[in-house]
Order: C-alpha cells, then sequence, then structure tokens
C-alpha cells in the first residue's frame, strides 16, 4: 500500500489529535482527491490512443478522427454547391442576354446610342 493509497482510506473521524474542524477539513480533501482521481482517470481514458488490449483507439480520438471526415466532405459539398449556383447565376445571365439580343437592343449600349437609335427608326415622340 502507497503512501497515497493511505491517504485515501485514513478514517479522520475518530482522531483524538484533530479537532472537529479539522477531521471535516481532512475529509473534504479525502473526497476531492477521490473525485479528482475519478476524472484523470476518465480523460486518461477518453484520451488513450490505445485501449488496455492495444486495439481501439480512445473515444476522443475517435470523434476528432470522425470530424476531420466530416470536415473534409463538407469541403467537397461546400465547393459542388458555389459550382452549382455560379452556374445557375451564368445561365440566367445568358439567357437574359439572348433574349435581349433577340430583341434587337443591346444591354451593354450606352442610353445615348438607344436614343440615336430610335431617333434613326423614327421613333421618337
Amino acid at each position: 500500500m502507497s503512501a497515497s493509497d493511505n491517504l485515501l482510506t485514513t478514517n479522520y473521524e475518530n482522531n483524538p489529535n484533530l479537532s472537529i474542524t479539522e477531521q471535516k477539513i481532512l475529509q473534504q480533501y479525502q473526497h476531492m482527491n477521490q473525485t479528482l482521481l475519478k476524472i484523470s482517470n476518465e480523460l486518461e481514458s477518453l484520451t488513450r490512443t490505445t485501449t488496455d488490449l492495444g486495439q481501439e483507439k480512445g473515444t476522443s480520438i475517435q470523434v476528432i478522427n470522425n470530424l476531420r471526415q466530416l470536415e473534409t466532405k463538407l469541403v467537397f459539398v461546400y465547393t459542388f454547391f458555389k459550382s452549382a449556383v455560379y452556374s445557375i447565376i451564368n445561365e440566367q445571365e445568358y439567357s437574359v442576354q439572348q433574349e435581349d439580343d433577340d430583341d434587337g437592343y443591346d444591354a451593354n449600349a450606352p442610353l445615348s446610342d438607344i436614343s440615336d437609335s430610335e431617333e434613326q427608326n423614327g421613333m421618337v415622340r
């Protein structure tokens, strides 16, 4: 039995050399120490790279690997989505331009050119 195990199992309740306040404080320290050991063991199991059998990775390592795979997939989805939106916008612009060309109206022409062409066609009021 090591000294730390002895500290965890010592009963301070009936120790005549300690006041009641000291007994309660030491019992609280024992309780805190046990809680911290449990937390430490749980964190170790989460971050362990292999299990005791050496086969599996710890839970947090598995979560990190899964998140990396998910991140990679999301990048692909984002890229495909972005290209699809670009394609739709490009197609709409092309169809508007084709309609304007069919009407004989140049959407890129300055307004002065449009009024000049209307005057030449006798469309001015």
